[in-house]
């Protein structure tokens, strides 16, 4: 089957971050024997290209991709200026696009999933609903929400969801006839790991009283890295391992051989957006970490408190410093939320996402 793959964000180059479970999904694809068409948004000029057997075509993104998000462009009045533009130009090429495949699979309800609904006409479309699409959807009012999910169910598009509160938040102000179709064409399926790229190699080490806690993620309000600030500060035996942006490869496997958890201390934002499930945490439980995430979004979808990570109420240092305390001082503990986390990082693998997400097509 030829699929066709609409997407804002596609990494730039190998050990690019942004996108990379878009290329997760497309790598599978392909390696399952489909041909795969990418069209995305460019860094810089548009550009043409085939990486790892995947043609791949760019669009100038105008800014708005590949700097924070979307959402956090759209902050800002001039980018909206420049959003216009290149919706146009993404529509021209993914016309084009849709005209050579057998299948549309669309990464973001905006712009894609609108798209994708446009140009797929009688051909499979399956539309993925990440969190920063729905919450753009949100900010542009009801009426934006409702025109979405009417778009979705009249074209027949079959639509994923990172996280059921994801879906939850699209369908609050759809007409009770929309929805219940919607719900009937969707599932909740969060996005796939490659689990042997951060299957650790060597045995980790414990020292009594130490806890080397990891975080990796972007310095962005939404990943709450001021919460776990000061809920280490001055904690005996417990370091910080930062790694903010991307980290990629052989960096990221040795930062989590080196850590004993990962902390996912994720906000809701005062505008109301919200994680989806983010894949650091499914990374973090395949190499074997114990993890303590925030409550939010998609997160308690994978971490279930007590059994395979400990969750504490989004904001809450206090909490999260307790959780910290616990895992230092109960070195069985961690080993049992370890187990448990790496079992829970198995079922998320490409290998068990992919046929599940493709037989929504």
């Amino acid at each position: 089957m030829r699929v066709g793959v609409l997407t804002t964000s596609y990494p730039r180059d190998r050990d690019d971050w942004a996108g990379h479970f878009v290329r997760g999904f497309a790598r599978w694809l392909h390696a399952s024997g489909h041909e795969v068409r990418v069209l995305c948004a460019a860094e810089g000029g548009r550009r043409r290209t085939e990486e790892e057997g995947i043609e791949v075509v760019r669009v100038p993104g105008r800014g708005l991709f590949y700097r924070g998000g979307a959402p956090e462009a759209l902050g800002r009045v001039a980018a909206w200026a420049a959003a216009g533009p290149f919706v146009a130009e993404l529509g021209w090429h993914a016309a084009r696009l849709a005209r050579g495949v057998d299948a549309v699979v669309s990464h973001w309800l905006l712009p894609c999933g609108v798209l994708g609904c446009l140009v797929a006409r009688h051909r499979p479309h399956l539309a993925i609903a990440h969190s920063g699409d729905v919450h753009l959807l949100e900010r542009l009012g009801e009426p934006a929400l409702r025109g979405a999910v009417r778009l979705l169910t009249a074209s027949g598009a079959r639509v994923a969801f990172a996280s059921a509160p994801l879906r939850d938040r699209l369908l609050r102000p759809a007409r009770d006839g929309d929805r219940a179709r919607l719900i009937e064409r969707s599932a909740v399926v969060s996005m796939g790991i490659d689990v042997e790229a951060v299957r650790p190699r060597r045995a980790r080490e414990h020292v009594p009283g130490r806890l080397i806690v990891a975080f990796v993620g972007r310095r962005s309000p939404i990943k709450g890295l001021s919460v776990l600030d000061r809920a280490a500060a001055g904690l005996a035996g417990v370091e910080l391992r930062i790694a903010e942006g991307h980290v990629v490869g052989e960096d990221k496997r040795a930062l989590l051989e080196q850590a004993d958890v990962l902390a996912v201390p994720s906000l809701d934002l005062p505008d109301g957006r919200t994680e989806g499930t983010p894949t650091v945490v499914l990374e973090g439980m395949a190499a074997g970490l114990a993890i303590v995430a925030s409550r939010t979004g998609g997160i308690p979808d994978v971490v279930r408190d007590g059994e395979n990570g400990c969750l504490v109420e989004p904001g809450d240092a206090a909490g999260l410093r307790t959780a910290l305390l616990r895992l230092r001082d109960d070195a069985g503990l961690r080993a049992r939320l370890s187990e448990r986390a790496r079992a829970e990082a198995h079922r998320h693998d490409w290998s068990i996402v992919g046929p599940r997400l493709a037989a929504l097509l």
